[in-house]
């Protein structure tokens, strides 16, 4: 993607440490986007981008840290992402991680389904909130 959510964040709480990542094809994009955004001179001195492929999780630099909140918005969108998306959310999660993920219903209903089935498998909880009509 293009990394607005990660982008949106690190605007309004300057200061915090903000880790978007992206897979490997989508990289060059993202980078793009945070270098146009820092040019335009919003405060984004910790704001990092990371590749994350999330098939092949060894080599990545974001599995050395602790995190406080993982968030994402809408990142399913193939059938390779039920079992990896799952998986890689329950990676990056520590014993005090909040995970935050916005998940848009009906747009892939096929695949809604057995998305909540593996993020039960993966041990996550997961809570529909807000206005569903």
């Amino acid at each position: 993607g293009c990394g607005w959510l990660g982008m949106c964040l690190a605007r309004n709480a300057p200061g915090v440490e903000v880790y978007m990542s992206e897979q490997p094809a989508g990289m060059e994009h993202l980078q793009r986007n945070i270098d146009l955004n820092r040019a335009s001179g919003l405060p984004f001195s910790t704001v990092h981008a990371a590749t994350l492929d999330w098939g092949d999780c060894s080599a990545c630099e974001l599995f050395q840290q602790r995190w406080d909140l993982v968030i994402g918005s809408d990142l399913l969108y193939s059938e390779q992402g039920l079992s990896d998306l799952p998986r890689l959310f329950s990676r990056l999660a520590g014993d005090t991680t909040r995970v935050l993920y916005a998940h848009t219903l009906h747009r892939y209903d096929h695949l809604d389904v057995e998305f909540f089935k593996a993020l039960k498998a993966a041990g996550l909880e997961c809570r529909e909130v807000g206005d569903v009509a």
